[in-house]
């Protein structure tokens, strides 16, 4: 007598619909942290990477529409977490375009802000006599520079993990109700034994 073998259903889709939740959440807290921050620009006016921000248009208007597009992919991301959970294939295609966004969005950060916001700053640490600020100074670019290699890690595995063959068979087979299981020899899930 044959024996159904369970089809390789994936579980990516289920793992990537709680973590696309997780990094929404936390991107909708960044995102309205990163707007709130805009309004405390005159109260730090004094300190020198607000003074760098200010003072380069370009970083002016990154500053702002930045936080705005995050937003607006945290929202997307949440949707397409439902979307997973739910084996719909609209979820991975979504989660898959927010990617890319993080992806172009960390390039032209490293690109901005190295010229102008991490090259100045780390000058004027250098003029600076305080060896405590100095060295809060650098490290705080450093500790940019590696979040912002960090943050690529989700983005890059959502890209990875949400194209494999098994990963959109399985959202594709969601939408067939009879895939699950399958007669080995013919592969019909709807021949009996």
């Amino acid at each position: 007598m044959d024996q159904l073998q369970p089809s390789s259903k994936s579980v990516i889709p289920t793992v990537f619909g709680a973590l696309n939740i997780v990094m929404g959440l936390l991107g909708l807290l960044g995102a309205a942290v990163g707007i709130a921050s805009l309004f405390f620009w005159d109260v730090l006016k004094n300190d020198p990477s607000i003074k760098i921000m200010r003072a380069s248009a370009v970083l002016r208007v990154f500053g702002i529409t930045v936080p705005v597009l995050s937003l607006l992919a945290s929202i997307a991301l949440l949707a397409a977490g439902v979307g997973l959970f739910q084996m719909r294939d609209w979820g991975r295609r979504v989660t898959i375009g927010v990617a890319w966004y993080d992806i172009a969005k960390t390039v032209l950060t490293l690109v901005l802000y190295t010229p102008l916001f991490w090259v100045p700053l780390y000058e004027h640490a250098q003029t600076v006599e305080d060896r405590a600020q100095r060295f809060g100074l650098i490290g705080g670019i450093f500790g940019g520079i590696i979040g912002i290699f960090i943050a690529l890690i989700f983005p890059v595995c959502a890209l990875y993990f949400l194209t494999r063959p098994n990963v959109i068979a399985t959202l594709e087979g969601a939408r067939d109700p009879g895939a699950g299981y399958a007669r080995p020899e013919t592969g019909n899930p709807y021949q009996s034994p």
